[in-house]
């Protein structure tokens, strides 16, 4: 979770540094990153939590 922190901090210390902000297909990524950090997160469920095997494939 703590890498996730480093993408405001960025724009932060560039805002600070350079004067810039960040453009518009960079708000999206950066939007789009934490989106789906945050379904992962939310959903929080594993296999182990509903019960199936660990892996399911059969090796020969």
């Amino acid at each position: 979770m703590l890498e996730y922190a480093i993408l405001p901090v960025t724009v932060g210390w560039t805002w600070l540094l350079f004067g810039e902000l960040p453009d518009m297909p960079t708000v999206a990524g950066i939007v789009l990153i934490i989106a789906a950090g945050l379904m992962i997160v939310l959903r929080g469920s594993t296999a182990e939590d509903r019960g199936a095997p660990e892996s399911e494939t059969v090796l020969p």
